[in-house]
């Protein structure tokens, strides 16, 4: 972090100037891609406080070295917070631009999934994978692991350090799609939060910055990819169902 002409630039650390401001551009950038986008809104409303937050922290006026030292602790806690929240921003615009094309073959990409979650899950995590036949899915790799990726995290955060986490796909030729099913052995989503995921609004949260994009960002984007995903009702456990459209058969497959 510096200051000059009583301005606050906001470095990353390893990064030049250019570098830097790539940050905020890239967030203002994810903000036109989607003009409906209330998380991705709500990421750049947070980014501009925290941001003013450390200006106001490192002008105002101290009479001790302690308060100073206490201003400038203050000023680097919001800058912390914009750094992170600007690389949440960075990610959501990687994974729009990817959302806009790209195809893998759904068996194989799970296979080597589950396998990657086998190896840096909690050992009391169980994963089991599908029982795989060949589906070609119209949505590129890296957003369907950067979804996944998502629902995965929130099961783990719910369940602790014990329980299961469950795909399964059913192909369903007569109608183009693929749905894939995940399941875990958590408490499940909140009723109030199924509902408002469902009538595409913001989730309720306690976390104070939540990571990336979020459930409702990650929906946002599947839609993009042309696909889609929601929250199932159980009666234990979580669930979600994702609809993944064929690739055309003469489509290149990513993996």
């Amino acid at each position: 972090m510096e200051q000059h002409d009583g301005e606050i630039i906001l470095r990353v650390a390893g990064q030049g100037p250019a570098e830097s401001s790539w940050l905020w551009d890239a967030a203002i950038r994810s903000r036109v891609t989607d003009e409906y986008d209330v998380e991705l809104a709500r990421l750049l409303h947070d980014l501009k406080n925290q941001v003013t937050g450390a200006r106001l922290a490192l002008s105002r006026p101290t009479a001790t070295r302690t308060e100073q030292r206490e201003a400038d602790l203050d000023a680097s806690r919001h800058i912390d917070s914009a750094a992170a929240i600007a690389a949440q921003l960075v990610d959501a615009e990687l994974l729009y631009n990817a959302a806009e094309a790209g195809t893998c073959e759904l068996g194989s990409f799970l296979r080597g999934y589950s396998s990657d979650l086998i190896n840096r899950l909690p050992p009391g995590i169980r994963v089991v994978p599908p029982v795989t036949t060949l589906a070609p899915v119209a949505v590129s790799a890296e957003v369907l692991r950067g979804a996944l990726d998502n629902l995965v995290k929130n099961a783990v955060e719910a369940m602790g350090d014990d329980g299961q986490i469950e795909f399964e796909y059913t192909l369903v030729e007569g109608d183009g799609v693929v749905l894939l099913e995940v399941r875990d052995t958590g408490p499940g989503l909140p009723d109030d939060v199924i509902s408002a995921l469902r009538a595409d609004g913001p989730a309720p949260s306690s976390k104070r910055h939540g990571s990336g994009l979020g459930l409702p960002g990650v929906m946002r984007m599947m839609r993009r990819a042309g696909s889609d995903m929601h929250p199932l009702r159980t009666a234990s456990g979580g669930a979600w169902l994702i609809r993944l459209t064929l690739a055309e058969e003469n489509g290149a497959v990513d993996g």
